[in-house]
């Protein structure tokens, strides 16, 4: 990954399609449809599908609760993206908004990895590690 965060910075954007349903809040990005409650961290693949949708949204607000505490360097850009300058998020948009995770999740005990396709074209291959955390699935590295 070449692209870091460090400034402040608050954008936000409402590009995506939400929608009630009972209990349960259901977003919808490009004909998928994504609810909340699997985003709260309870299946990796859908903690790194929240970092597509809010890269398509603008909303980043829900990032900064899904790294490990032992994260590295690049998640933990992912995680902080709402504090950063409108530049770097401009960049994190770029390298986000077209990734798509790639099968199914890997999980072996309380690690897993996520096999995903990101980059201006979304066509680079990166595997995100994720650990579970509690209930949650956080994430580790990529």
């Amino acid at each position: 990954m070449t692209w870091s965060c460090s400034d402040t910075k608050d954008k936000k954007s409402k590009d995506d399609d939400t929608e009630e349903t009972g209990k349960k809040k259901k977003t919808t990005i490009d004909g998928e449809d994504i609810d909340t409650e699997s985003d709260s961290g309870s299946d990796p693949a859908d903690v790194v599908k929240m970092i597509f949708k809010a890269a398509k949204s603008g909303d980043y607000s829900a990032l900064s609760d899904i790294c490990a505490p032992d994260a590295d360097g690049d998640a933990n850009d992912i995680c902080g993206i709402a504090d950063a300058s409108e530049e770097k998020q401009d960049e994190f948009k770029s390298y986000f908004a077209k990734g798509k995770v790639v099968g199914d999740a890997e999980v072996e005990g309380s690690q897993a990895k996520v096999n995903i396709k990101f980059g201006p074209d979304g066509d680079q291959e990166e595997t995100m590690m994720m650990m579970k955390k509690g209930k949650k699935w956080k994430l580790v590295s990529f």
